[in-house]
């Protein structure tokens, strides 16, 4: 199905061999140190970092001027295009989910966009953006695989066309207007969700995270919120129930000692955010993921 080179690097574990799907498969690894090099012919590679953090020395034939170095941070999402060619080298350890989806996704949807020949579509690839409706399309196909339902492929397919579409029109955005002066810059954003990251207990309060880019409270209230789609409280939610959930399928720490690990007030409180997210307790969350 998939033309894609990778070295020891990237290990695949957590996967679901039986799922099946003819057009979108998805799965986490555990990457660390190393160098890495791929191609990818008739699928898209979309990422989301799960937990840990990278710098990467990148060339992907983004844009000219590469190699380039990027933080990934938990959160993030990048997009590679069909039939690129890599050349990466890694530093620091981390676990991502990888979503192949295939080619079609994008010409179908670039067609609808540009009602053009949808042979001449166009994808561009990037790195480490944090945006919270193409991770939430991540993680609720991730939730999929590792607890399978009627209709599954089918709603895999309608998340994989959600993110070709936000991929596209992310795109189309950036090629017809300069960058907001009231957005964070990408290097703004991952110093400040790598804060957040990092202290998921007690990250401090809006003016904590303000001062980490020389902003007043308001501004950078309403610059994250331009940039993510979120304000701040909420993408912090997201980040402990990103790690809450690893920690549920790779630890046996009890409900309580997790409530208050991730950050939560108590165990009732991450029971409520948890079943309000996600649509179930995170007992049950644990016992299916697990099965």
């Amino acid at each position: 199905m998939v033309n894609w080179m990778q070295n020891d690097a990237c290990a695949q574990i957590q996967e679901r061999p039986s799922l099946n799907w003819s057009r979108v498969d998805t799965y986490v690894c555990d990457q660390g140190d190393g160098d890495f090099q791929g191609g990818l012919k008739g699928f898209h590679l979309f990422e989301a970092l799960l937990s840990g953090r990278q710098r990467a020395e990148l060339d992907l034939n983004l844009e000219p001027g590469a190699p380039k170095e990027y933080l990934l941070t938990p959160g993030s999402v990048q997009c590679t295009t069909s039939g690129f060619v890599a050349s990466v080298a890694m530093e620091g350890k981390m676990v991502l989910q990888q979503i192949l989806i295939d080619d079609s996704f994008f010409r179908d949807a670039w067609g609808a966009m540009h009602h053009g020949d949808p042979e001449n579509f166009e994808t561009w690839s990037f790195v480490g953006v944090h945006d919270d409706a193409m991770r939430r399309c991540a993680t609720a196909l991730l939730d999929e695989a590792r607890m399978p339902s009627a209709g599954g492929e089918l709603y895999a397919e309608t998340l994989a066309q959600q993110i070709a579409l936000l991929v596209l029109r992310r795109q189309n955005a950036r090629a017809s207007k300069p960058i907001s002066t009231f957005e964070l810059s990408d290097t703004e954003l991952n110093r400040v969700v790598e804060h957040m990251t990092e202290t998921l207990e007690n990250p401090g309060g809006l003016d904590t995270l303000a001062s980490l880019v020389d902003m007043d409270v308001f501004a950078f209230t309403r610059a994250f919120k331009a940039t993510t789609g979120v304000p701040p409280h909420s993408y912090l939610i997201e980040l402990r129930l990103i790690e809450l959930k690893e920690q549920l399928i790779n630890s046996d720490q009890s409900l309580a000692d997790l409530a208050y690990a991730t950050g939560f007030s108590s165990q009732s409180h991450m029971t409520t955010l948890f079943g309000k997210r996600v649509g179930m307790s995170p007992g049950k969350y644990r016992k299916q993921a697990r099965q």
